[in-house]
């Protein structure tokens, strides 16, 4: 049935295209074949639109979305740049053009277009929270959360606001700040490891141990194929005295991710410490023999 409407749909528009289309109508077209994620179809109605209207901008903006959201950021950025030359205050092109750069990984290009979007209009959370990521790029924290706050001010459920600014909070040592933005977000959305794990360094910096071991817990609960967590519960699990635990963490942590030097240093650690414990001179070797291989990976560490 699908695919029925989209022949029906094709048979209308050739009818449409035997006479003088306005762009309207193709962009009307484009819009009920992106509904059905029929990319391909909506760049070639596209496509028709800008030969019969090559000066019309809007193809141009509408063209480059789709090129955005199927990841094609330079076809993106080319219709963008033809766009801002038709009509230089096509404001959604900044915006759509500073987001493809962005992924491009040219911070620069992407934080100049974002200004000149924002200098428009200020009430964008998407483009406040791009502003902050770019700061947060360059190091430039304070600034950085000044627009996370606008960000939350607008859109007080977006999530990635709040654990950005969580992190950022947690780099400048402001482990309140960050431990109320990670609840937040929490309370937004529990099932995500990351926040937990976020949450869980902030717990170890205001020295809650055993919160901390709880946020590793259940970030692990969620994803136990990340060795970040692992390795974090390992860490705190030591601090708090249970090194055969702490041992069992960093032992999966190297199974899951063995090209980590800290890793085999906190493993290290560990086993001097269960030798200095042990009774047992057999497993007191087995420690130090452990610890000493580990020694010479880290020693050899490419």
């Amino acid at each position: 049935m699908k695919y029925l409407k989209i022949i029906f749909l094709s048979l209308l528009f050739i009818c449409f295209s035997s006479c003088k289309t306005e762009p309207s109508t193709y962009i009307y077209f484009a819009n009920i074949y992106l509904n059905g994620d029929h990319f391909d179809n909506a760049i070639r109605t596209y496509n028709d639109g800008i030969k019969e209207h090559p000066n019309n901008h809007v193809l141009y903006i509408e063209r480059g979305k789709v090129f955005y959201s199927i990841g094609l950021y330079q076809d993106a950025i080319n219709d963008f740049d033809t766009a801002i030359s038709l009509f230089p205050d096509a404001i959604d092109s900044y915006k759509f053009r500073g987001a493809s750069y962005f992924h491009l990984e040219n911070y620069n290009d992407s934080m100049e277009d974002f200004i000149c979007f924002l200098a428009i209009d200020s009430d964008d959370y998407l483009v406040n929270y791009y502003m902050a990521m770019l700061l947060c790029i360059k190091n430039n924290f304070i600034d950085s959360i000044n627009y996370l706050n606008k960000t939350i001010e607008l859109s007080p459920t977006y999530l990635n606001a709040y654990s950005l600014r969580g992190n950022v909070y947690l780099i400048l040592e402001e482990y309140l700040n960050a431990l109320n933005d990670f609840n937040s977000a929490i309370a937004i959305n529990n099932k995500m490891p990351e926040l937990y794990n976020s949450r869980g360094l902030v717990h170890v910096e205001l020295n809650l141990f055993e919160e901390a071991y709880n946020d590793f817990s259940n970030a692990i609960l969620l994803n136990n194929k990340d060795s970040v967590y692992y390795y974090n519960r390992g860490k705190i699990t030591f601090k708090m005295g249970d090194s055969y635990m702490a041992l069992s963490d960093i032992n999966k942590a190297i199974e899951l991710y063995s090209e980590d030097k800290d890793y085999y240093l906190q493993r290290i650690n560990i086993l001097i410490k269960l030798a200095e414990s042990e009774e047992d001179i057999t497993l007191v070797k087995q420690y130090l023999d452990m610890s000493e291989d580990d020694l010479e990976k880290v020693k050899n560490w490419p």
